[in-house]
């Protein structure tokens, strides 16, 4: 079991990397910010592989990057250890506690020190697209 039937809704990051998931060891995350109202986490963040088969609007202008941002709802209990700008790489694991149907979710940095580990009630993505990186 993949870690996109852990969203809502999945189906904006199906139809672009089609019936597999994408990965998330590596993640570059550039993002991470909190919000009151709901207890909502969001981390934006690209993915370290591209799709095969892209939109012909990607192509036009030669997209090379996906990024996404993913809403953590109803989080609690988080922790934030050791954070760094230096690191670019992270993993993301996503578990579901079959008890209560929480959501466990940790970001570790593939090297250095850091941690990021919370649980969750509902995992949205908001938005998905593409760019060109050089």
């Amino acid at each position: 079991m993949g870690w996109l039937t852990h969203l809502e809704d999945s189906r904006a990051i199906k139809a672009i990397f089609g019936v597999d998931d994408p990965t998330m060891a590596p993640i570059l995350i550039y993002d991470l910010s909190l919000q009151k109202d709901g207890g909502c986490l969001t981390v934006s963040f690209d993915f370290s592989t591209f799709p095969v088969a892209v939109p012909a609007k990607w192509k036009a202008m030669a997209a090379n990057r996906v990024k996404a941002r993913l809403r953590f709802v109803d989080v609690e209990s988080i922790v934030i250890s050791g954070w760094s700008a230096s690191i670019e790489e992270w993993t993301c694991e996503i578990e579901a506690n079959k008890k209560d149907a929480r959501k466990a979710v940790t970001l570790n940095p593939v090297s250095g020190l850091g941690l990021t580990r919370f649980h969750c009630g509902w995992i949205y993505c908001v938005d998905i697209s593409a760019y060109h990186f050089e």
